[in-house]
C-alpha cells in the first residue's frame, strides 16, 4: 500500500511542469504599454487643470465677495446670498474632484491597461499549452520566486508570442 501511494506521489510529481516568466520585464517592452502611460499621465494632468481652473475661478470669486462686501447695500443682499452660495457649492466640487483625483487616474489606468493584460494571459496560456507547463509562475519584484532553472524561464516565449524582442 505504501509502495502505490508513493509510486502515485511519483507520477504526480512528473507530470508537473512549472515555468517561471517576468512580466514586469514583457510589458516593459511592449509598445501599448508605454502608449498607454502616456494617455494616462496626459488624463492625469487634464483633471489637474480642471482642478487649477476651478480653484482659480473660487479665488475670483472670494475675491469679488471681498470687493463687495465694502459695499453698504451688499450685506444681507440676495447678491450676497447668491455669491455665498457659488462659493460654497465651488469649494464643495473642487473638494470632490481632488478627492477623487487619485481614483480617477487608477480606474482610467486600469481600463486601458486591461486589453494588454488579456493579451497577455493568452499569450502565456499559449506558451503553458504548446510546452506543457502545469503552471507558469510570475518573478516579478515582490514574488517569492528567488531563484528559477534558466530552462523553465519562458520569458522569451511569451514576448515572441506577442511579437516584441526583449534586449538586455
Amino acid at each position: 500500500m505504501i509502495l502505490l501511494l508513493a509510486l502515485g506521489a511519483t507520477s504526480v510529481q512528473a507530470q508537473t511542469k512549472v515555468g517561471y516568466t517576468n512580466v514586469e520585464l514583457i510589458m516593459s517592452y511592449m509598445p501599448e504599454v508605454q502608449t498607454i502611460s502616456k494617455a494616462v499621465e496626459d488624463f492625469k494632468k487634464s483633471k489637474q487643470e480642471e482642478i487649477t481652473k476651478k480653484r482659480n475661478y473660487y479665488t475670483q470669486l472670494l475675491q469679488e465677495y471681498e470687493v463687495k462686501s465694502k459695499e453698504e447695500d451688499f450685506s444681507g443682499s440676495t447678491q450676497e446670498t447668491e455669491l455665498i452660495n457659488k462659493v460654497s457649492v465651488l469649494e464643495g466640487e473642487i473638494r470632490k474632484k481632488e478627492a477623487s483625483l487619485e481614483s480617477d487616474v487608477i480606474r482610467k489606468r486600469n481600463a486601458l491597461m486591461q486589453p494588454i493584460l488579456n493579451q497577455l494571459q493568452t499569450a502565456i496560456n499559449e506558451v503553458a499549452e504548446e510546452n506543457g507547463y502545469t503552471y507558469i509562475l510570475n518573478q516579478t519584484t515582490g514574488t517569492n520566486i528567488l531563484y528559477g532553472v534558466p530552462q523553465f524561464d519562458v520569458t522569451e516565449q511569451i514576448a515572441t508570442k506577442l511579437g516584441i524582442a526583449i534586449t538586455d
